[in-house]
């Protein structure tokens, strides 16, 4: 196990305060900096967390998630550093985007996600939470428009307590937009952070690599209501080789 605590002081706010009924975090990366630390933290307080209710009333949190960029074996790697199951049948369960064949539609997707939703069988005391891993991939592979990703995001959200989604920020895909791929790129994430309650983007140093920073994670607010109560940090994280990873202000 690391020798780290699993969940960096710092992040206690943002990752052990109950996210509110249909709320949408958006996690953004770069090519030089990946959001897998900070989402199988996420994970792993919801599946140790007793309550996702908004009057904070006792139930069991499930989680359902959906990678388009990473397969089962990997997740397992990394989970299992951090004490996370991806074996974790009835409480956890994962859905291999790479395994989707492209030659179907987004509306397939959705329907695999929410039936893979019903199989969990949440009751009125437990919660859902949806993870979308890569769901710019996905619309870039199916060559899907903004609006048919967005109204899946939307759908899915309607059934589930609570929904993260993860998109990469790269400055070519985010800033140059001369290819209808960047352009629906760059229109999907900032259609992603109007709907999010918080933001949470990686990126490396200005300065390039160090031995002993992996980069630089910034949490914002999104456009959606209840966005206000974020609390906003930008902070240094390095990634350690156990798994563990520590969060520090900047000179310290």
């Amino acid at each position: 196990m690391p020798c780290q605590p699993p969940i960096p002081p710092l992040l206690t706010p943002l990752l052990q305060t109950p996210p509110k009924r249909c709320s949408l975090s958006l996690l953004t990366s770069v090519l030089s900096a990946s959001t897998n630390w900070l989402l199988l933290r996420f994970v792993y307080t919801a599946l140790r967390e007793e309550s996702l209710n908004d009057d904070g009333t006792k139930g069991e949190v499930k989680v359902l998630m959906m990678s388009w960029l990473r397969g089962l074996e990997l997740w397992r790697d990394m989970g299992r550093k951090l004490g996370v199951d991806f074996s974790r049948s009835g409480k956890l369960s994962f859905l291999d985007g790479l395994g989707v064949k492209f030659g179907k539609g987004v509306r397939d997707v959705e329907k695999e996600i929410l039936n893979a939703a019903q199989r969990l069988k949440i009751n009125e005391k437990q919660r859902l939470l949806v993870i979308l891993d890569g769901v710019d991939f996905l619309a870039a592979a199916m060559g899907a428009e903004v609006t048919e990703v967005m109204d899946m995001v939307t759908e899915i959200r309607e059934h589930a307590h609570a929904i993260i989604v993860t998109a990469s920020a790269d400055a070519p895909l985010m800033q140059v937009r001369n290819t209808p791929l960047e352009v629906n790129h760059s229109a999907l994430v900032m259609s992603l952070v109007h709907q999010a309650t918080v933001v949470c983007g990686v990126r490396g140093l200005e300065t390039g690599a160090a031995k002993d920073i992996s980069g630089i994670l910034r949490i914002g607010r999104g456009a959606a209501e209840g966005s206000e109560e974020v609390e906003e940090m930008e902070v240094l994280y390095f990634v350690e080789a156990d798994g563990g990873v520590r969060v520090f202000e900047r000179g310290k």
